[in-house]
């Protein structure tokens, strides 16, 4: 593949990114009511998927600096989303990880976000529904080929 056609993909892939989060993903008034920011969604997101982590771990996995980690595990610590815990083995490791309150506020947000894309996906018809299907199936099979 030459370079124009590699330049074209990575020019769709930035055009489709911030498409996909107008159009589906848009924050909504229950993100609003609870006073979180889309990284802190991203956090426990993050979190309830591969549980117990240091905070540089989440950071590196976002792409989060680490002093914005400070203040965004803060503030969900207060909300009693997540909690630091202590390494046992050498204690000044810390790690952080989703309280019960925090994982059921985030299965609740899974469900909400899980609604609203069926109802955006509902005004599709059949054949465009089965092309964004295979579409989809086809692009998870091609990026898990990278590293």
């Amino acid at each position: 593949m030459n370079n124009k056609n590699i330049e074209s993909i990575v020019d769709s892939l930035f055009l489709l990114l911030p498409l996909f989060k107008k159009k589906l993903l848009r924050p909504d008034k229950y993100d609003e009511e609870n006073d979180l920011s889309p990284s802190h969604l991203q956090i426990l997101f993050f979190l309830d998927d591969v549980g117990r982590v240091p905070i540089s771990e989440i950071g590196k996995g976002l792409n989060i600096s680490k002093p914005n980690m400070t203040p965004l595990i803060k503030k969900l610590i207060n909300k009693k989303f997540v909690e630091k815990i202590r390494d046992q083995e050498d204690r000044r490791y810390v790690h952080v990880d989703i309280t019960p309150i925090g994982k059921k506020f985030i299965d609740e947000h899974k469900l909400l976000i899980s609604q609203r894309l069926k109802d955006k996906l509902s005004i599709l018809n059949q054949k465009d529904l089965q092309k964004l299907s295979k579409s989809l199936d086809e692009l998870k099979e091609i990026i898990s080929k990278l590293d």
